[in-house]
């Protein structure tokens, strides 16, 4: 049968002798009739008393222990709704929320039931950010972790262990995940980090090897949900190679590469082998150290951003440019200069080479014709990005801005005609002089110069001089040349073949020349030696008014001894004098290397 409160009704367990709503006592209902029935009995048997009233004590007595009944029961029912298992995961995701990292803290467990840091926290918090309710919770797993009191079961979350791996070499290898430094194991093909909470972590990585010491933070995330080891592909670690895309083996043969102020060496074709482990996403970076006979010249920086790079090495220093931009200019002077006087003579700022091939293609021509030439250089301009090495050569992009006019014997020279020779000019390096000498241009047709340097030409005029006029004014000086150089050529001939034949049309049937010859021949063939024509420049004529002339040319050889080679200009005379309406030489006069 039920039990009710006599006091405010409310409904009492069996075992109850205190109402747990009110504290009042509780009385059987059996206990009660039979109070009764007795009380009854004792009313009819004795005389009725009036009712005792109860004391203060007794009432604040019974609502105190009210009171405390009331308060247990409030705090059981709260204790347990409070440490429940939705409770647990409700105020676990409103901390989410709120980025409570306080909370949380409280909260979260790894797996086996230690607390996070809040760095840790952070990148939690940072993951969920980025994920669904459902995607999240296949992270987590809401656990019994104890009681409260001992009596009351408390639940906590549960991470699943996350473990970040990288393969590669570790030597010098120091990682920090959100500054916080991660328990690790390594093994023979790399380290794995862990256990960390799942989130989305900043790694700061530092290597400190042969290359110097070096950081860089990578963004790695951790969200497997059964705890294999997530692989960081991001880190950018590795061994590099560098291609020296302009590398010229005459010329830069003792160079190398600065990685990180660390030498590494190139071959032959400019490439360097690998080397690291290092940094590949651009923070570390390598130079080119380039030793030319003109001295070191160091590149811009390249950042290394992946395993294969290539570069360009710088070519000349600012000291050197200088120079450089003097000698295109003077040389842009002296073209003119040697046009004017038809002479090579004037050239300050070449090499024998351009001087020999200056002769035959833009003076030999002006003598044949007998065309004399004017001009002024009004600018060079030149692209100081735009030079590289080539045989042994500087070659550098230009543009001579100049003035001419061509003109006959007896004219007045024309108004001058502007003209832009765009052209790449080969510069060579005298390390004996330390100087820069031109060796060649070639005109370009098809690409314009932009420049980074314009040098204003001094606009003098130059012209022919009076000699240049006497020895031009008929057609004896080309007559001269073109006959010197067929001699010339013949003469070679003759001492390779071994056989005066090749040059005897060329002289005097009475001269003192033909027997000179001859025994050269026999001497150069008994020697071993040949020779190669270069050039022939008449830089002379004189009449002696017997109806010879003494012809003094400049002349380039390449000679082959036995054993070497070398290549040699010399200052002949010879004596001309005409022969059945021919020119033929008369005897050699004077011979001396120049």
């Amino acid at each position: 049968m039920k039990k009710f409160c006599q006091e405010c009704g409310h409904e009492a367990k069996a075992t109850d002798i205190m109402c747990t709503n009110c504290g009042t006592e509780i009385i059987d209902i059996n206990d009660k009739q039979q109070s009764a029935s007795q009380t009854k009995l004792n009313t009819e048997m004795k005389p009725q008393k009036g009712k005792q009233p109860m004391s203060k004590q007794q009432k604040i007595l019974i609502s105190v222990v009210g009171a405390l009944a009331v308060l247990i029961i409030g705090f059981s029912v709260w204790a347990n709704l409070y440490f429940s298992k939705d409770s647990t995961e409700n105020r676990f995701y409103k901390a989410i929320e709120n980025k409570d990292s306080e909370q949380l803290e409280q909260l979260l467990i790894y797996e086996n039931g230690s607390t996070a840091t809040k760095n840790e926290l952070d990148a939690f918090i940072k993951l969920a950010d980025d994920l669904k309710e459902n995607e999240l919770k296949s992270l987590v797993n809401v656990v019994p972790d104890g009681k409260f009191l001992g009596i009351f079961q408390k639940h906590k979350v549960q991470a699943i262990d996350q473990f970040a791996y990288y393969s590669g070499p570790t030597e010098g290898l120091e990682m920090q995940f959100n500054n916080s430094k991660i328990k690790d194991q390594k093994d023979s093909d790399g380290i794995t980090y862990g256990p960390l909470l799942p989130g989305i972590y900043t790694v700061n990585v530092s290597l400190d090897n042969e290359f110097g010491k070096s950081t860089t933070e990578i963004e790695v995330t951790l969200a497997n949900s059964t705890s294999e080891k997530v692989s960081m592909d991001e880190l950018p670690i590795g061994v590099a190679s560098v291609n020296v895309v302009n590398y010229d083996g005459e010329l830069m043969s003792k160079s190398h590469l600065l990685v990180n102020g660390n030498k590494v060496e190139i071959d032959e074709n400019g490439e360097s082998g690998n080397f690291g482990p290092l940094f590949l996403d651009g923070s570390q970076e390598v130079k080119v150290v380039a030793n030319y006979p003109w001295g070191e010249v160091e590149s811009k920086s390249y950042s290394i951003d992946s395993n294969y790079i290539e570069v360009d090495a710088s070519l000349v220093s600012g000291d050197q440019l200088e120079k450089i931009k003097e000698v295109l200019l003077t040389f842009g002077e002296e073209m003119q200069d040697a046009k004017a006087q038809l002479s090579t003579d004037v050239f300050t700022s070449v090499t024998d080479i351009l001087r020999d091939d200056f002769l035959y293609f833009e003076i030999d021509p002006l003598l044949r014709e007998n065309i004399y030439y004017t001009g002024k250089l009004n600018k060079v301009e030149l692209n100081a990005d735009n030079m590289w090495p080539h045989n042994g050569l500087v070659v550098v992009h230009s543009m001579f801005d100049y003035s001419y006019a061509f003109f006959e014997a007896g004219e007045e020279p024309p108004a001058l005609e502007d003209y832009e020779l765009h052209s790449f000019v080969g510069l060579a390096y005298d390390e004996s002089t330390q100087e820069w000498k031109v060796s060649y241009i070639e005109a370009d047709n098809h690409e314009g110069v932009d420049p980074t340097d314009t040098l204003k030409g001094s606009e003098v005029v130059y012209a022919p001089s009076d000699e240049a006029i006497t020895v031009s004014g008929t057609d004896l000086r080309a007559e001269m040349q073109e006959f010197m150089e067929a001699y010339t050529i013949a003469s070679v001939d003759a001492i390779n073949f071994r056989d005066i034949s090749h040059m005897s049309p060329y002289l005097t049937s009475d001269g003192p020349r033909y027997e000179e010859a001859l025994d050269y021949i026999a001497y150069l063939e008994n020697a071993g030696i040949t020779e190669e024509y270069v050039s022939t420049e008449v830089v002379d004529v004189v009449d002696h008014g017997d109806g010879s002339y003494l012809v003094t040319t400049h002349e380039e050889f390449i000679i082959f001894y036995p054993t070497r080679e070398s290549q040699n200009r010399y200052e002949t005379v010879v004596e001309v004098k005409k022969e059945n309406g021919s020119w033929k030489v008369h005897k050699l006069v004077s011979t001396k290397g120049i």
